[in-house]
């Protein structure tokens, strides 16, 4: 990468820590810049980032190397973020003067063309089998399933693997090497399917995905609505079905549907009717159609009454969510 700086870049993409490493170093030099992007902003200052954002900035070409409005770098400082909470506009505050805001309106955020659902599975030991329930009734090309620990990630890609799927599980203690073989299996379409945990919710952009399936719902709104983008994308319709398994789970739904003011019924039996395929193979397209209220109700009575007449699985090893 020094070399390369050394023979000239016009645009050098970076995490804060390296690019802060190469300034220090003299391999990169800002007096030059015209622009800096803070992409995925938020996340950078969730990871504790900000005196490395700052001092990047510091050290752009203007004033005396303080981080004051009065002294705007020449610099285009561009930020962007799906999410933003107050408090950590006001950090990026800092790093402008008179800032144009493109904001795009709450109620808009869910994605256009993303069916959302969710389907009230019970409680967390029928959660695997609703899951092969729900491959076997939807068809798509690809699928991300999100879970909330690096373990349970492990657990259900090898579950998976048992019943016959591809399948690859992506976490954040994979080291770079691991990481790349990994999404390059599930890009080329050599894995259908992805297991991952929140850290992947930002930077998985394959075409192919039709479906994301919460199988752990996340901790915050701002998560899901990251999960969620996973699917639909290139201009494509998605599908998001969330699995509700206790009263602590429909507590963070309804808070997400608050937060984004939306509503997520619960899944139509007849799920799978709602898609047809376009003329590409490698393609999905949700038909319109218009659903009863009765019929958006069975999904989650006949999951109780099929949970009533079960027999109970033999005691599997215990998933644990830490």
């Amino acid at each position: 990468m020094v070399r390369e700086l050394s023979n000239g870049a016009h645009i050098v993409v970076g995490t804060p820590g390296r690019v802060l490493d190469l300034i220090r170093q003299g391999s990169l030099r800002l007096d030059s810049v015209r622009s800096l992007v803070l992409d995925e902003a938020d996340e950078m200052l969730n990871r504790g980032l900000r005196t490395q954002l700052e001092e990047i900035y510091r050290r752009l070409p203007f004033g005396n190397g303080d981080i004051q409005i009065s002294n705007a770098p020449s610099t285009q400082v561009i930020i962007i973020s799906a999410t933003m909470p107050h408090e950590q506009l006001e950090v990026f505050y800092r790093f402008t003067k008179n800032p144009v805001q493109v904001l795009v309106p709450r109620d808009e955020l869910t994605l256009a063309g993303l069916h959302q659902f969710y389907i009230d599975v019970g409680s967390e030991e029928w959660k695997f089998e609703a899951l092969g329930d729900l491959f076997a009734s939807v068809c798509v090309p690809q699928t991300v399933v999100f879970v909330n620990t690096r373990r349970k990630a492990d657990w259900l890609s090898t579950q998976l693997r048992r019943d016959s799927y591809t399948v690859e599980a992506a976490h954040g203690d994979l080291d770079q090497a691991l990481r790349e073989t990994v999404m390059e299996r599930f890009r080329s379409g050599a894995s259908r399917i992805l297991v991952c945990s929140d850290i992947w919710a930002r930077g998985i952009d394959v075409q192919n995905v039709g479906l994301v399936v919460n199988y752990d719902l996340p901790a915050t709104p701002s998560d899901y609505l990251h999960r969620i983008g996973r699917s639909g994308r290139f201009g494509r319709r998605g599908l998001a079905v969330s699995f509700v398994a206790d009263a602590d789970d429909r507590r963070k739904l309804d808070a997400i549907a608050r937060q984004y003011r939306i509503a997520i019924p619960p899944a139509p039996a007849a799920l799978d009717k709602m898609l047809t395929w376009s003329e590409s193979p490698t393609s999905v397209v949700l038909a319109p159609t218009t659903l009863s209220a009765q019929e958006l109700k069975s999904v989650a009575q006949s999951v109780k009454a099929k949970g009533k007449k079960r027999k109970r699985p033999k005691k599997k090893k215990k998933v644990s969510s830490q």
